[in-house]
């Protein structure tokens, strides 16, 4: 491991990908379905089902911590992470090095074909 000293922020966000149903589960498989599909609903009321598939640390700098704590011994993150704690969901950094929260992080809806 390289002995180095590596501070990163300031960011913190935590990424839900969701996939679209179209019934019972069977789901989209692009975007220009999905698309096509709302674009038939017209100017009327649509409910679409989501299933969370995955729910996973996002932004740059807890990403970046993350693969830096792989080569380098002393890496330090501040980001947002948590108001009270550190959510959950960054718990795997919180372990392995300095861990500082300064808000709670920023959250990414996303819908994956």
């Amino acid at each position: 491991m390289l002995e180095k000293k590596i501070i990163a922020g300031f960011d913190g966000y935590i990424d839900i990908i969701y996939k679209a149903i179209i019934k019972d589960s069977d789901y989209f498989s692009s975007l220009p379905e999905f698309a096509e599909y709302l674009k038939e609903k017209g100017n009327g009321n649509a409910a679409i089902q989501m299933y969370e598939k995955e729910c996973r640390l996002g932004g740059n700098a807890p990403i970046y911590a993350r693969t830096m704590r792989n080569l380098i011994k002393n890496v330090t993150l501040i980001g947002m992470l948590g108001e009270e704690e550190i959510n959950p969901v960054f718990s795997e950094l919180y372990k392995k090095g300095e861990t500082y929260s300064i808000g709670k992080p920023a959250l990414t809806y996303a819908i994956e074909y």
